[in-house]
């Protein structure tokens, strides 16, 4: 921890690393729009298939009740 209590320290770290960081950063940017849905549906799915299935058997009884 020696090392990072002075902060004059911490600039050849971003310094080295600033393409890395930069990178990482670039990709985050990139697959944001990708990764927030993604975790979404994954951390959802349950609720997600429910709403799914809901709205499909209200939509086939409808269609039922029309060419019955």
């Amino acid at each position: 921890m020696k090392y990072y209590e002075n902060k004059e320290n911490l600039i050849p770290f971003f310094k080295n690393h600033f393409w890395a960081l930069s990178l990482v950063g670039f990709i985050m940017i990139i697959f944001s729009p990708i990764l927030f849905p993604l975790t979404y549906i994954l951390y959802n799915y349950k609720n997600i298939m429910k709403d799914f299935v809901e709205y499909f058997n209200e939509s086939y009884r409808a269609l039922f009740l029309l060419y019955k």
